[in-house]
């Protein structure tokens, strides 16, 4: 919808478990993406610049670019939705500018990033790349098409983008290029873990996104319906975060032959002859999950879903701890749902629960609930059900798990406490105590505590209890606190995302999570942020070098620096500034 604010949509409540999900969208957010990365010389293209969950946000400034006219942006377009959170009402909201482009000679052009300020907070887009021709030929030698399987979606089901792309096997071409304006950044979705390629499949490497990111591709070789041409194919996962419409904007395939440089002082290849087929623009409907029907045990699971379980034991003493392992397979947000809490389902009340273990990957989610027999009367390990939304039926379903029988044996010489028919019954069950208030002469010389004084002491360690948490909160942070705790694994995370790292870019990604966990902010906060005496207490030479490994990252991702940060470097700045309490 443009212009104006958008018609309020009331959105369904979402399990807890996509909630969790959603949880980091919830920020303010920016972006910044081309209508199409490849234009024709005089044609115009669109740079769209959006800002989500601000509440108030402007631009800057727009750069200017030698070889660009840009023209804009104007006054933005408002959208507003409202949603429920685990019950609470809550509103997300966009702002869009549109800036025309219009390049005035051919050639690849670097667009800067876009300056903004968000709820009070300088910050800036990424980068983007405009490849301005002459002329668009290749539909004869090449092809592309992007599609969504499926091509309509409820909030919560995730979505595959399928890029089927090749060119003439008989031709002498030996690079491949897509130019992909949403690739990395799709406002609405959360991009999802790689699916891979499928075992058996004969794999292609050398691939690039955006001249940037080198890809894995699969190769179909020659197929029926693409006679004579090399046939390959990528596949992306995403997953919608609210309703509405996803644009998937124009993408191309870059093609051609490089060749061979060498000279007495560098060496390196050249595009020869480059050729561009399109794909062209398209949206994904994304629509609200349905209310009516749904379970009030519904926990956020949408897709074609099964489940198995398995037990690590059958023959069992009473109070023996089992591992009852669930295993929900198929196709949808595996990674994103509630599992059941078994302390909460009546079959299970035979059994004591003590917790759970969980594996996530986009295939398969795994559980291990750790379980305990009360009494041998149980003889089975009941199914485990999940509600369950399939958008092919449209309706809510439950998903069960198998009935696993099991045997369990009474403890040898265990003693059962039963009533006593016969006689008196004691008031107390604990008959050598005595609970009379001291000095009521009720014989004994042993000082004991009474009814009262017990009950008093257990409500001062209460109270002091909460005395002393609060006091700990306020002074040192409370140490179980999500914010807490991503402080104190950051190094740790930090070597892993670094471990991780390809390019760049990761590299920086990393350092600035980094930073804002030790800060105890979101990454947000530190996209286009300096250090500086105000953000840190480290001392003049901690700051410096933390300060020259930024501007490097920065650079190294945006080209002003031709030397990539080595991982161990950034490591050692990185245990200066812990090892300073940054």
């Amino acid at each position: 919808m443009r212009g104006g604010i958008a018609a309020l949509i009331l959105l369904a409540g979402w399990g807890p478990g996509l909630a969790a999900a959603l949880r980091q969208d919830e920020g303010p957010r920016v972006a910044a993406q081309l209508s199409a990365g490849v234009v024709r010389l005089g044609d115009q293209v669109q740079l769209l610049i959006v800002a989500e969950n601000a509440e108030a946000a402007r631009v800057v400034a727009v750069p200017e670019v030698e070889g660009l006219e840009l023209r804009g942006p104007g006054a933005p377009s408002s959208e507003t939705q409202m949603y429920s959170l685990n019950g609470r009402m809550r509103s997300w909201r966009r702002l869009r500018w549109s800036v025309g482009i219009r390049a005035t000679a051919p050639g690849e052009y670097e667009i800067p990033p876009i300056e903004m300020e968000v709820d009070g907070e300088r910050v800036r887009t990424r980068p983007l790349t405009l490849t301005v021709v002459r002329d668009l030929s290749g539909a004869d030698l090449g092809f592309l098409s992007v599609r969504a399987v499926p091509e309509r979606v409820v909030e919560g089901q995730p979505f595959t983008l399928v890029l089927d792309f090749g060119w003439d096997a008989n031709g002498r071409f030996n690079f491949a290029n897509l130019i992909l304006p949403w690739w990395g950044e799709l406002p609405g979705a959360i991009e999802l873990e790689d699916p891979g390629i499928a075992p058996g499949a004969t794999k292609v490497e050398g691939v690039t996104v955006n001249d940037q990111r080198q890809v894995v591709v699969e190769d179909l070789g020659a197929t029926p319906d693409r006679p004579g041409f090399r046939h390959l194919r990528l596949r992306k996962n995403f997953l919608p975060s609210r309703a509405g419409q996803l644009e998937i904007s124009t993408g191309f395939l870059e093609f051609g032959r490089l060749s061979d440089r060498r000279t007495i002082f560098s060496s390196g290849r050249d595009k020869e002859k480059s050729y561009f087929v399109d794909s062209p623009s398209f949206s994904i409907d994304v629509v609200p999950l349905p209310t009516e029907g749904q379970p009030l045990d519904y926990t956020g699971a949408v897709g074609s879903i099964f489940a198995t379980a398995s037990v690590d034991a059958r023959d069992v003493l009473v109070g023996d701890s089992l591992k009852l392992t669930v295993d929900w397979k198929g196709e949808g947000n595996l990674e994103f749902f509630e599992v059941p809490d078994l302390s909460r389902i009546d079959a299970f009340s035979g059994f004591r629960v003590y917790g759970k273990t969980e594996e996530k990957a986009f295939d398969r989610r795994r559980v291990i609930y750790d379980l305990t027999p009360l009494s041998d009367q149980v003889d089975r390990i009941p199914a485990v059900p999940l509600q369950v939304f399939d958008p092919d039926d449209g309706a809510y379903g439950t998903v069960r798990s198998e009935v696993i029988p099991i045997r369990v044996r009474p403890v040898e010489g265990a003693v059962r406490l039963e009533s006593n028919a016969e006689g008196p019954r004691p008031s107390r069950d604990i008959r050598d105590i005595d609970s009379a208030p001291i000095g009521s002469g009720s014989g004994g010389t042993t000082s004991v505590l009474g009814d009262r004084s017990l009950a008093t002491l257990w409500v001062a360690l209460g109270v002091g209890w909460f005395v002393l948490r609060g006091v700990v909160r306020r002074g040192r942070g409370d140490p179980a606190a999500p914010m807490e705790r991503r402080r104190r694994k950051a190094r740790r995370r930090l070597d892993r995302d670094l471990s991780r790292s390809s390019d760049p870019k990761e590299e920086l990604d990393a350092f600035t999570s980094f930073l804002a966990a030790r800060r105890r902010e979101r990454k947000e906060a530190w996209v286009g942020r300096t250090l500086s005496p105000e953000t840190t207490t480290e001392s003049p030479e901690e700051l410096r070098a933390a300060t020259e490994l930024l501007a490097r990252l920065e650079g190294a991702v945006y080209g002003t620096e031709e030397v990539a940060v080595e991982r161990t470097e950034i490591l050692e700045v990185a245990d200066r500034l812990v090892k300073g309490g940054f």
